[in-house]
């Protein structure tokens, strides 16, 4: 059998005790979820009693001599390990994956077809998946894998993140401020990514300027400036943005300020929402 359970012989004066092993044995193993794969055991509670970690292949501390075996919380700081079988599916929480044990060490299960899903952190090397096509659910991309690297497929347009406010923003500040609930934080791929904003502005002072910034991590990106006027202009505009780090996570908003004084508004209301969007090109 793939799981070796105990049994009891007939007569057995206290027969749940193996029943009880063996219930905890299937319970670890059949339509398993680890936490994630790690070589350090972490520091359990009572309430983490059930759960399951893939031990690494170099594990420390109470995991020390039990490489790639399966880690069960009994109590806290308590474990029980269960060496894996060739074939064992186990999903992976943290990486987002349903790992195999293949005998010799945990892979990607990949059900036989051409796409593997996972985060872009736990993208394999491209070696190990020639002809095969990774996507990456956290930054929205796909790759094709030609055996020596990864290459993005030319499928772009995926929204990453978006916003928009209701209610009114205005300042008198010649500094740019944030404007509340203009803030997106999204992680990027490989693609360069598109910030598309926009909304209806005014400065309250004839002579002066209202403008709106675009801001991706601290720098600015574009800006929309408009005249002071008795009403307001509507205004848009996209910006793309390359040479960001592949798997990191970026803040993009949105920043208002006054020109030669008077007050820049940014109108808002249920029908007509100042916005901005950020997608992979």
């Amino acid at each position: 059998m793939s799981i070796t359970l105990p049994t009891w012989p007939a007569g057995a004066m206290q027969p749940e005790d193996p029943f009880n092993e063996a219930m905890q044995a299937l319970g670890a193993i059949v339509n398993a979820a680890a936490e994630t794969t790690t070589n350090t055991p972490p520091a359990t509670v009572l309430a983490d009693k059930g759960k399951i970690w893939i031990i690494g292949t170099t594990p420390t501390g109470l995991w020390a001599g039990q490489a790639n075996q399966i880690a069960l919380c009994t109590a806290a700081n308590v474990w029980v390990f269960y060496a894996p079988q060739v074939a064992w599916l186990i999903w992976d929480k943290a990486a987002n994956q349903l790992k195999r044990w293949s005998g010799t060490a945990w892979v990607v299960f990949t059900d036989g077809s051409l796409t593997t899903i996972g985060l872009y952190a736990a993208r394999p090397t491209a070696a190990s998946s020639t002809n095969r096509i990774y996507e990456a659910t956290d930054v929205q991309e796909r790759y094709f894998s030609n055996g020596t690297s990864w290459v993005v497929l030319p499928s772009g347009c995926n929204e990453l993140g978006y916003a928009e406010i209701a209610a009114t923003f205005s300042t008198a500040s010649a500094v740019a401020v944030d404007v509340t609930g203009l803030t997106v934080t999204c992680k990027v791929g490989e693609r360069p990514v598109v910030i598309s904003y926009g909304g209806n502005m005014r400065n309250t002072t004839p002579g002066g300027f209202a403008r709106l910034v675009a801001n991706a991590n601290a720098v600015n990106a574009s800006n929309l400036t408009v005249p002071g006027t008795v009403g307001f202009l509507a205004t848009s505009r996209e910006t793309r943005i390359t040479g960001l780090t592949p798997g990191s996570t970026y803040t993009f908003k949105l920043q208002l300020l006054a020109i030669s004084g008077g007050t820049a508004e940014l109108y808002a209301d249920a029908n007509d929402k100042p916005y901005i969007q950020v997608r992979n090109a």
